[in-house]
């Protein structure tokens, strides 16, 4: 049985929310919960690793072990007052013998910004666990009610605007329920709902009343909520820039947008005819989609989402 040892949300995390193992991350938790269907066991001490695996930065203590190291890498930052936080995360994806990314759209954003030669990199799609979720199914709603999630509607990536937008657009046929920090002097449309931080289980009930998931976020790498929310048995609406079409695939409707890599700061507000465009094919083909997401397997999602893991983790030690 391979060990390994989590060095994730280390005391040298450039944004440093926490200390130790898996909990700041549902990926890390996932790996630790079935590590022993994989013939690997997670240890306390560094030194009695075979490998050593990171969601953020390799602690310096770690480093000169000569033990192999593995680094998840979401992709970097690419707004102007996060980009302080890349180069401790990319000198951890120049250390590692192995990079998994978790999506196509990561990775080249990652090799384009960077223009690194990384030899040894993956990807490895996020999944959801679906054993937390109902299996359900029900038909178009009279009002539809869109979920969304944000850590911090305040960031202007996450296009609270242009949400707000959509709601007052669509005001008699949809309600809107907003999970995440928002400011309170933000005014809302009546059919808008904030519900404020939530822990992961919070969400995952909100989910279980809503009958589709919403993210207009500009250049997404690939949020966790939209395989949660697919696991959950909701259709995506989503702006198509960043990962989130490789997330949502079939189960989703993109709404049109700029892929552009070299803007620094500004983002591009979704142009009113698209977001009508989104909206009429979402309602269209909502029922068809529904019917898909019934019969699709989650546990074959999630599991191959825990072997690619594994797999990558495992090939640094041949």
């Amino acid at each position: 049985m391979f060990k390994i040892f989590d060095c994730s949300n280390s005391d040298e995390r450039p944004s440093h929310r926490g200390g130790g193992g898996p909990i700041m991350n549902d990926i890390m938790r996932y790996l630790h919960e079935n590590a022993a269907s994989y013939n690997f066991q997670f240890v306390d001490i560094a030194s009695d690793a075979d490998v050593i695996i990171t969601n953020d930065v390799f602690p310096s203590s770690v480093v000169g072990l000569g033990i192999p190291l593995v680094k998840r890498m979401c992709g970097p930052f690419w707004q102007k007052d996060l980009q302080a936080r890349n180069e401790p995360l990319n000198k951890a994806a120049r250390l590692a013998n192995k990079v998994i990314f978790i999506t196509e759209y990561s990775k080249k954003q990652y090799l384009h910004c960077y223009q690194d030669n990384l030899q040894n990199y993956t990807v490895v799609k996020h999944w959801a666990d679906s054993a937390q979720f109902n299996d359900r199914y029900c038909n178009k709603p009279d009002v539809f009610t869109f979920i969304a999630c944000a850590t911090d509607w305040g960031r202007k990536e996450k296009r609270l605007i242009d949400l707000l937008t959509f709601a007052n657009i669509y005001s008699s046929d949809c309600n809107l329920n907003l999970i995440g920090r928002i400011d309170d002097n933000i005014k809302l449309p009546d059919n808008v709902y904030k519900f404020g931080y939530l822990e992961e289980h919070g969400v995952w009930g909100m989910m279980n009343v809503s009958n589709a998931f919403i993210n207009f976020s500009y250049r997404d790498a690939a949020t966790k909520t939209v395989p949660q929310a697919i696991s959950c048995g909701l259709p995506v609406l989503f702006a198509d820039s960043g990962g989130v079409y490789e997330m949502a695939g079939e189960y989703g409707i993109g709404i049109k947008d700029s892929h552009s890599l070299d803007i620094e700061n500004d983002v591009p507000r979704l142009k009113y005819s698209a977001l009508r465009d989104g909206h009429d094919k979402f309602f269209e083909m909502y029922s068809s989609i529904k019917l898909s997401l019934r019969f699709f397997d989650r546990r074959l999602a999630f599991n191959n989402m825990l072997e690619g893991y594994f797999s990558a983790i495992e090939s640094v030690l041949k």
